[in-house]
């Protein structure tokens, strides 16, 4: 929320000011948006990590369960 509140803030900025302020303002938009970005990346990362962890917690109990069935066969 934060850097598109920087981005949005930027880009008023390089609207409505001129010379050093321009700059001023180009530089607050790039780095609300690369904020932005790269809370994306984190976010698209743990999410991924978290999904990995589920599927092989999954595939650990399905094999626990196959290996007890092998051990314990009931006729």
């Amino acid at each position: 929320m934060a850097a598109v509140a920087i981005t949005v803030y930027g880009a008023l900025g390089i609207k409505y000011n001129t010379g050093w302020y321009v700059t001023w303002a180009l530089f607050t938009a790039l780095v609300g948006a690369i904020g932005g970005f790269m809370i994306l990346l984190w976010y698209w990362q743990l999410d991924t990590k978290l999904g990995i962890l589920k599927e092989i917690k999954q595939l650990r109990l399905e094999i626990n369960a196959l290996s007890e069935s092998k051990e314990n066969p009931q006729d």
